[in-house]
């Protein structure tokens, strides 16, 4: 309830009529001596240092007043010459610099930077691009660039929101939930623009319509620079105070004792990690390339958590910084999973419960687990059994399920063009071995939505002779296609009727077609392959002479080789041959020949290689 405010670059004195008078600001001088700004807003003064406090007196009609004149403190003001309480910033959270709010420092850079420069800016201040996951957050977030005289010179500023695969899958960089649709952009990264009243805007990283000149440039409603066409923004840094930061596994006796859970998927995110881990009702996530590590307990993990309490550790021998926490991910490699040196991100797990599962799908989280979800009609949680996809290994982004690894593509191509996806990515076009395999693909292709556009798959099935009426249906694989009455989802009694040419998995199931399609690769490595390489030994390699000359079927060379009694079949155009010599371990990718009659296949090499199954 004081009338004046005595201020100096860095002290304020609150004064009222009376102390004003008895005080020594008895003196009036000119203005131009009280010219030192605010250490908080360089466009404002703030008497003089050392002496000469500037006297002030101010009324405000509104909160949203005082923090525009770049009030930020939470407090008891006069508003309307009454005393009331304003939710400014999160003044319970000590920032060294920037702003508090929700437990987190806020440092704005208003350096306009290509996406890159900026995630790696806030990555060396210890945390990550500002993520902002509720309504409250992105008012913060606006209120602070509508009220910083400083920071409206930038219209364009970066968010910590990627789709880092392009499947329009939005996910924030600190494991956030990401919560709405986002379906129409068409891009991977993120804008928020002040021009079209802070409105999020997909942009790509690099423009593509052509600058002149040099320096900055303004094309498109962006600003790009001409030198590099990279676009530029600028940003906002986030660390979060609560998370202990990127923490080194230490040995500790008592770690066995500790309460913990372990979870293992080729397509960990930190996303995935901090939903399983607040599921378990832990307190601590902790996550290192594929594994999640769920404790409450730092100090017997990781000893004396509070040592390190950022993503890159200083180095003690030249006071630099040496990266430590910037393993990406392997299903989101624009989040931090851990290093490859023990080194793990350790964060708190007080994150937003989604409501259903198709929430965490949206959020490519689809670990098989339990989880705690939250119900609004009754505000409460709830669990319940979301995910389909195990622990498996398999390379890193691929979906892992009962011993096997599935992949897809992101675009719907030719028939020929989805084979060589998949050869390039080392296996073949799907099939299944059981109606397991079968549910697990119809869960994989309509419960992530950004999967759910992109039928047809194509399908690593076709019949032996397109032509004729009936004619059995063989796997690329080499894998038995079963007859009606056993498991299978693929099934022929005993043979398929119809003239077609494919399979292809459509809107859940299984459909042949006479026609080529365009549609999106699915693939599989396949069970029994071990090999793309010529033959090592060929004293102890035996010939197969085909039964039909002209007819080279995979499933006919694995099983003449398996009832002969030996461990390998190799195929390659026209041939097959059996081995029980060692293989080396050639990539499936350098056998790219059809076998004979059998579409989307894998039979050796022009250069004299074989494909070797099992």
């Amino acid at each position: 309830f004081k009338e004046f405010a005595a201020l100096t670059p860095d002290r304020c004195v609150c004064l009222d009529q009376s102390q004003l008078l008895n005080s020594v600001f008895v003196q009036r001088v000119d203005t131009e001596i009280c010219s030192s700004t605010c250490l908080g807003n360089r466009y404002q003064s703030c008497g003089r240092s050392g002496a000469n406090p500037q006297l002030q007196q101010l009324s405000a009609t509104s909160c949203l007043e005082l923090f525009k004149r770049g009030i930020y403190r939470s407090g008891y003001y006069i508003v309307n010459d009454e005393r009331q309480f304003c939710y400014l910033a999160d003044n319970s959270t000590a920032c060294s610099s920037g702003f508090a709010f929700n437990g987190s420092c806020y440092e704005f850079v208003s350096q306009l930077v290509p996406f890159e420069v900026a995630k790696n800016s806030c990555t060396v201040r210890g945390g990550h691009l500002a993520s902002f996951p509720t309504p409250e957050h992105l008012d913060f977030l606006t209120s602070i660039l509508s009220g910083s005289y400083w920071l409206t010179n930038a219209s364009h500023w970066w968010l910590g929101l990627t789709d880092p695969r392009g499947l329009k899958a939005p996910m924030w960089l600190n494991g956030r939930l990401y919560l709405d649709s986002y379906s129409l952009r068409s891009n991977s990264h993120y804008l928020l623009v002040r021009a079209e009243n802070f409105t999020v805007k997909d942009v790509a990283l690099n423009y593509t319509g052509g600058v002149s000149g040099s320096g900055i440039k303004a094309q498109d409603g962006l600003f790009v620079d001409a030198d590099t066409s990279k676009i530029v923004g600028a940003f906002a840094c986030q660390v979060n105070k609560k998370d202990p930061g990127c923490l080194l596994k230490q040995w500790n006796p008592d770690v066995n004792n500790v309460s913990s859970r372990t979870f293992v998927s080729s397509f960990m995110t930190l996303s995935m990690c901090r939903y399983l881990c607040f599921s378990a009702d832990f307190q601590y996530s902790s996550v290192s390339n594929r594994t999640c590590m769920c404790i409450s307990q730092l100090d017997k993990v990781f000893g004396n958590a509070t040592a390190v309490n950022y993503l890159r550790t200083p180095d003690n021998e030249n006071g630099t910084v040496s990266v430590n926490c910037d393993l990406p991910c392997p299903g989101n490699e624009d989040q931090f999973c851990g290093s490859s040196s023990g080194y793990w991100n350790v964060h708190f797990t007080d994150i937003l419960a989604a409501e259903n599962c198709s929430v965490l799908y949206a959020n490519d989280i689809h670990f098989r687990s339990t989880y705690k979800l939250y119900n609004s009609s009754a505000a409460d949680h709830y669990y319940a059994e979301c995910g389909f996809t195990d622990e498996t290994p398999c390379p890193n982004a691929w979906y892992a399920f009962n011993g096997a690894c599935f992949a897809t593509g992101n675009a719907s191509v030719s028939d020929l063009e989805a084979w060589q996806f998949c050869l390039d990515n080392n296996s073949l076009p799907a099939t299944f071995r059981t109606n397991m395999d079968y549910d697990f693909v119809r869960n994989l292709t309509s419960l992530l939505p950004y999967h759910a556009k992109f039928n047809p798959w194509l399908l690593g099935y076709a019949k032996l002779n397109q032509q004729q009426t009936q004619s059995p249906v063989i796997s690329a694989a080499g894998d038995f296609v079963l007859y009606s009455g056993e498991p299978g989802a693929v099934q022929q009694s005993p043979y398929e009727s119809g003239t077609f040419a494919r399979y292809y998995f459509n809107n859940g199931s299984v459909y042949p077609s006479k026609d080529s399609w365009s549609s999106t690769p699915l693939c599989l490595i396949p069970y029994a392959f071990v090999s793309c390489s010529p033959v090592s030994d060929p004293n102890s390699t035996v010939h197969m002479p085909l039964p039909i000359a002209g007819t080279h079927l995979p499933q006919q060379c694995l099983q003449m080789c398996r009832t002969a009694g030996y461990k390998y079949a190799g195929l390659a155009s026209s041939q097959c041959k059996c081995t029980n010599s060692s293989l080396s371990g050639g990539a499936l990718s350098q056998c790219r020949q059809n076998c004979d009659k059998v579409q989307f296949s894998s039979c050796g090499s022009a250069s004299g290689k074989f494909s070797w199954y099992d």
